[in-house]
């Protein structure tokens, strides 16, 4: 029943899209070959939309898919239908491509319904690409995407995903993916018949269907085949426009999908770019401009008002710097960005050799045919070949943002397209479909040309298909398979129901309903890993005591702390762990009434005077002069001291101090603080579950090779917590409930 239900949800979805975008279809001067695919294409981004429209007002349930899929088909049979003139085919392909298709994509194609049909165990989808779709499910619309960054992306096809999930779970979503993956090798196929071309767009098909990961990514519940098929979709229907300019709703129908490719993904805008460079060259007047850009907003305004309306930047996770806010922190932003620029790949051109055959560093390989993609450039002889190198260009613009492997995807239709342009020779592109299959095909061959384990590289190296049957249940085959199902696993086993655990990397979180918040993925919790982290590295206490002491009282309404050095390292920030004023030897009580702002970061400058020795106010960007810390008291406050508690872990950082005395005027306080080093009084460990306890944290879950994990194993009095569970080489921790103790 459980293979039926993911074939029911699969089927449900492509059915809808395919519904849904057949009126536009029957109206554009297509082959009937492309109708098929391009109504899924242009059916997939009117679903997608409408899908954001009911997870907006949390109306994503089955009954509701069933009544849409059915108005969906009805519509199509009685505004489609009609419409349709009789539609010219393209000419028979010959026999030998007949040939090559039975013993070439046949193969390949049981090799991936059986891996997409398998429960879904991939990194990345089952991980936030489905981790966000359950939460969705659970809902039945929306969540707030505060914890994580991946919830603030644009999620145009894990709403399709959704559609399926609700029927068929896990793998219904990744079968979804494939129905993308399949569409646009048939697209790659047409265009090839439509440039008169028809052995070099089986050939260009081939060369991406055997791909190791694309076959890998294609059949998982990722994105990137979808995005590749959205944008390969703005390319086709552009490129009909151009040489026949028959219809405006080509431009309608190109716009639609170039708002899908951001809606999708942003790293895939770029091609809505390059539809908009074309359609400004090309149209020769504002109006096709107008039409396009208009319909391209449809699909991507939405998702920046979404991200405007609930995390104050329309592009977030990313561009935190132009749009402050208190979600995503800037220095994360940019450590992540330089971290994707180059993986662990030393030396940039050591890159051409990893994405192609080898796949460790880069997350998979493109295969050891695409070692001959400088060979497409001899494709700028033709019309065709110039498009497509040209599309090329911009759909791989974002790769040296990021170097793996899975970014040059949606670039591959147009390379493969324009090499096999420019090889054209019938026998020849059959040798290289058959030598590139046999490179391709699980553990065949054992390390050609490299020492490189085809372990170690991410691709499919096997056809489950009792698994895809669930004759081979879906615990064990996930068990055996998955290190992140089995942690997920032992968090719903041991984790009470709505409590919350905290991690420095992910696992399988499309597998439990209990949250997990992870260190890095968004502000939040990376303060709470702060939090930890200083009770795991005395380095990070409270240590230094920077004290402005006046040579008598002196009233103070307002001061200032600003501070002055310029650091050369990136990740040094400016910390302060608590800032406390005094009247002789009496500590000012803090009152409700100060009015506390920080620049930057001034969503957590509370922390700097909540007296405890584990929480901080942190820049969260690099330390440089001009930073601030500005404290209003209301009222004029006679002070004799003030004193900055800082910690070692940002040794260099200096403050000068201004006052405003009361009539308000900030005046720099010519005198250097003096600095005394001072142990906290209190059992830091103790006192850092103390803080998580309070902020909502029961559960921690590290292993011996993560940052404390060790610390945490072998001293387990000292943070008042006690070890409850193991799994694949992580420890789960319940937190004791405290009891107040001092030194």
């Amino acid at each position: 029943m459980q293979a039926v239900s993911i074939l029911f949800g699969f089927l449900l979805i492509t059915a809808l899209c395919v519904a849904a975008g057949w009126p536009l279809v029957a109206r554009l001067p297509l082959y009937r070959e492309e109708r098929w695919p391009m109504s899924f294409l242009l059916g997939s981004a009117i679903v997608s939309g409408v899908f954001f429209l009911l997870a907006s007002v949390h109306m994503m349930r089955r009954g509701v898919l069933i009544v849409l899929a059915v108005a969906a088909i009805g519509a199509a049979w009685k505004y489609g239908r009609p419409l349709l003139r009789p539609a010219l085919a393209f000419e028979r392909l010959p026999k030998f491509a007949w040939y090559l298709f039975l013993a070439l994509f046949l193969p390949f194609t049981v090799l991936y319904l059986a891996n997409a049909m398998a429960p879904e165990w991939s990194p990345d989808g089952s991980s936030y690409h489905l981790g966000w779709v359950r939460k969705y499910a659970n809902a039945r619309g929306f969540v707030s995407p505060e914890s994580s960054m991946y919830g603030m992306l644009s999620q145009g096809v894990e709403l399709l995903f959704l559609g399926a999930y609700l029927w068929g779970k896990h793998s219904a979503a990744a079968m979804v993916h494939f129905a993308f993956f399949l569409d646009l090798i048939w697209l790659m196929v047409c265009f090839g018949r439509r440039i008169g071309k028809p052995a070099a767009g089986l050939a260009a098909a081939f060369f991406v269907y055997a791909s190791p990961v694309v076959g890998i990514d294609g059949t998982s519940a990722y994105i990137d085949l979808a995005t590749a098929a959205i944008g390969f979709g703005v390319f086709y229907l552009l490129y009909i426009w151009n040489t026949e300019r028959t219809s405006q709703l080509l431009l309608v129908s190109a716009g639609l999908l170039a708002g899908f490719t951001y809606a999708a993904k942003y790293t895939a805008a770029v091609l809505a770019v390059w539809g908009f460079l074309v359609v400004a060259i090309r149209g020769k007047h504002w109006r096709p401009v107008a039409v396009f850009s208009g319909m391209t907003l449809v699909l991507s305004l939405p998702w920046m008002v979404r991200n405007s309306v609930l995390l104050g930047n329309p592009l977030a996770p990313f561009f935190n710097k132009y749009f402050p806010n208190p979600h995503i922190h800037i220095l994360f932003e940019k450590l992540y960005s330089e971290w994707l620029r180059h993986y662990d790949v030393p030396h940039w051109w050591d890159l051409p050799l990893e994405v192609t055959i080898r796949g460790v560093k880069t997350g998979g390989a493109l295969g050891y045919l695409f070692l001959l993609a400088p060979l497409a450039l001899l494709a700028l002889r033709w019309q065709a070949g110039r498009w497509l190198l040209g599309a090329a260009l911009f759909a791989a613009l974002p790769f040296p943002m990021n170097v793996g492997t899975r970014f040059l995807i949606p670039a591959l239709p147009f390379v493969a397209l324009a090499l096999a342009l420019a090889v054209q020779v019938r026998w020849l592109l059959a040798g290289l479909m058959v030598v590139h299959a046999f490179l391709a095909w699980p553990n065949w061959p054992p390390g050609l040309l490299t020492k490189t384990p085809l372990e170690q590289s991410w691709r499919l190296l096997r056809m489950p298909w009792k698994a895809a049957l669930r004759i081979e249940p879906e615990k064990d085959y996930l068990t055996r398979r998955s290190d992140g199902y089995r942690r997920a696993m032992l968090a719903d086993r041991l984790m009470a129901p709505g409590t919350r655990v905290l991690r420095s990397n992910g696992f399988a979180e499309s597998y439990t309903d209990r949250e997990i918040l992870v260190g890095y993925q968004s502000a939040n919790n990376e303060v709470l890993q702060d939090i930890l982290y200083i009770g795991a590295d005395d380095s990070r206490w409270p240590k230094l005591h920077w004290n402005f002491q006046f040579p008598q009282d002196r009233p103070v309404k307002r001061f200032r702390l600003e501070q002055t050095f310029a650091t050369q390292v990136t990740e040094e920030q400016w910390n302060v762990t608590e800032i406390r004023l005094y009247q002789g030897a009496t500590e000012v009580p803090r009152k409700p009434s100060w009015r506390l702002t920080a620049r930057p970061n001034p969503w957590d400058i509370q922390m700097a005077f909540d007296n405890s020795p584990v929480t901080r106010w942190r820049s969260w960007e690099t330390a440089r002069p001009g930073m601030y810390i500005d404290v209003d008291l209301a009222s004029p406050t006679m002070l004799s001291k003030i004193r900055v508690e800082s910690s070692w872990d940002s040794p260099h950082c200096r403050v000068k101090l201004y006052i405003d005395s009361g009539d308000g005027r900030l005046a720099e306080v010519p005198m250097e603080p003096e600095l005394t080093q001072e142990p906290p009084n209190v059992w830091m460990r103790r006192e850092v579950t103390r803080e998580l306890l309070e902020r909502g944290v029961r559960y921690l879950m590290f292993g011996a090779d993560e940052f404390a994990g060790k610390d945490l194993y072998e001293n387990q009095k000292e943070w008042g917590i006690h070890l409850i569970g193991e799994e694949s080489g992580v420890w789960l921790f319940e937190i004791e409930p405290y009891t107040p103790k001092t030194k």
